[in-house]
């Protein structure tokens, strides 16, 4: 690229144990360019950026911040070169107001070194209407959805007048409505001459987005892409992983048996009206629908999370009463929820314990644990899921968010449940493990068990299911077999869009699958 680079790295090295994890020889930002950073979990991504913020000393190499090197040992040595991060996970303190977010830990002080609050939330709510975000300043963070989160964030790091922003998978959970209002905000940033690392593994937002494209893999750069040139998603694809995905919704032939499950007229209070659904054995039943429209709802019943109020749910014939999800384990029900780190594993645990929490009574003996016997089974599930550790007994919480997800579903395969609820169970995961995960659903249902899949992508619910509902205001909208499967009709049913429709669904045509 023309013109003096903000940032830039040469020869930079960090070694975990005896092994390189980020071998990176060359890699710069300009002003006023978005340059994406694509590689599958693992790659090295988050590491580089880690470094770059002042989160992590690399072993070797040099930083440069407009051609002068620096050494960063914390997050504000980095800040104060201009250097913003703003991380996967987002850190916002809920019950503090969207202002003092975005001022917190350099509140303005006022007459006798008061607090000014009137200057906090008018400041605060001029930055938002620049960036375009629909924020009030006085609004608390507990009751912003996630994409009003994110907003919060991307106007904190402004607040800090980045030269160069990182953004560690920004979008990720955001539906795809809510990634488009970024974009805007982003344009604005390069504008005042912000240089902006951007990593996501939504390759069409980083196609559409960004000026250039590094590719990492295995913690090294194995492409370069200028994006004037015709760049596709499949290219991409091949670059990060090295695998051709002729295929990107593999959906495995499976019989369909009798009924597994049946959901007859459950309500409860997190929204659920009158909700009707059965799950036969060897199927997958897709859940399509918006933000609170009750898919989440729908699992916590099924796994004992809340009690239904109406209703009764059966598992071969056999009526439930799910009061926790230990009559749900037992019942023979597992759940990835959306949360896989907050509610599904354990991050300062290691894989053994991680896989084999859900059935303790397999793995005891009587003094206690056998942990000869869990390691057994722990080094089985790895073979089998391709779980990628740097050893056995390395904590959850260090692995790529793939690996983290093939655990979780090693620990519900431990457990030998019969129905497995998954939720956005490839979000933020890179294209290979994702295609791991959907082998292993289709070896799960020809197994004769059952998934109940919900999900914001839609294109994944119609590659792998047998039918799909759509769900609205908690209540089921509709029914799709997959011949049906149309996505402007599942989006219609799913937003309530059908009630002034009339007629129009006879001879509609559209894409299908």
């Amino acid at each position: 690229m023309d013109g003096k680079a903000l940032l830039s790295v040469k020869r930079l090295q960090k070694r975990f144990g005896e092994f390189f994890s980020l071998e990176v020889d060359d890699f710069s930002v300009f002003p006023g360019k978005i340059h994406g950073l694509v590689g599958v979990n693992g790659a090295g991504k988050s590491l580089l950026l880690n470094i770059l913020s002042g989160l992590v000393s690399p072993d070797d190499g040099e930083i440069t911040v407009n051609g002068e090197p620096q050494q960063f040992s914390t997050p504000l040595d980095a800040q104060s070169k201009g250097i913003v991060c703003i991380h996967q996970n987002i850190n916002l303190v809920e019950d503090l107001t969207v202002a003092e977010n975005i001022y917190l830990g350099n509140l303005p002080e006022g007459f006798l070194g008061k607090i000014d609050w009137k200057f906090i939330n008018e400041s605060a709510q001029t930055l938002l209407d620049t960036l375009k975000f629909p924020i009030s300043a006085t609004a608390k963070v507990a009751k912003l959805n996630l994409a009003s989160r994110r907003m919060v964030e991307i106007a904190r790091a402004f607040r800090k007048e980045p030269k160069v922003l990182l953004m560690d998978e920004p979008l990720a959970l955001l539906s795809i409505s809510d990634a488009q209002m970024f974009f805007p905000a982003l344009s604005w940033l390069c504008e005042h001459g912000v240089g902006i690392v951007y990593v996501s593994h939504n390759l069409e937002s980083v196609i559409e987005w960004c000026d250039a494209i590094t590719v990492l893999c295995k913690g090294k750069i194995s492409n370069r892409v200028d994006v004037s040139t015709n760049t596709d998603i499949r290219s991409l694809v091949m670059m990060m992983s090295g695998v051709n995905y002729k295929h990107n919704y593999p959906k495995l032939p499976s019989t369909l048996g009798r009924t597994l499950l049946e959901v007859k007229g459950i309500c409860s209070r997190r929204s659920l009206d009158n909700v009707s659904f059965h799950v036969r054995k060897g199927e997958i039943l897709g859940i399509a629908g918006m933000l609170n429209s009750g898919r989440t709802a729908i699992a916590r019943a099924l796994f004992g999370l809340d009690r239904i109020t109406d209703g009764q749910i059966s598992m071969n014939d056999t009526r439930l009463d799910l009061k926790n999800p230990d009559d749900a384990i037992a019942a023979g029900i597992g759940y990835l929820p959306e949360n896989r780190m907050d509610r599904g594993l354990i991050g300062n645990l290691s894989v053994p314990p991680n896989i084999t929490i859900t059935s303790l009574e397999d793995v005891r003996n009587l003094t206690g644990l056998d942990l000869r016997r869990e390691e057994v089974y722990a080094r089985n599930y790895v073979k089998k899921l391709v779980i990628d550790t740097p050893f056995l007994h390395a904590n959850v919480g260090v692995l790529s968010a793939g690996n983290q997800q093939k655990i979780h579903l090693a620990k519900w395969l431990f457990a030998g449940c019969n129905v497995l609820i998954l939720e956005e169970p490839t979000q933020s995961i890179d294209l290979a493990s994702k295609n791991d995960i959907y082998n292993y659903m289709g070896s799960f249902v020809q197994s004769g068990a059952s998934i109940i899949l919900i999900s914001s992508d839609l294109q994944e619910l119609m590659g792998l299911s047998d039918r799909i509902l759509t769900l609205c205001r908690g209540k089921v909208t509709k029914e799709f077999h997959r011949g049906e499967f149309n996505a402007e009709d599942i989006m219609w049913h799913a937003t309530l869009n059908n009630e002034n429709r009339e007629g129009k669904d006879e001879g509609k045509e559209g894409t299908t699958i």
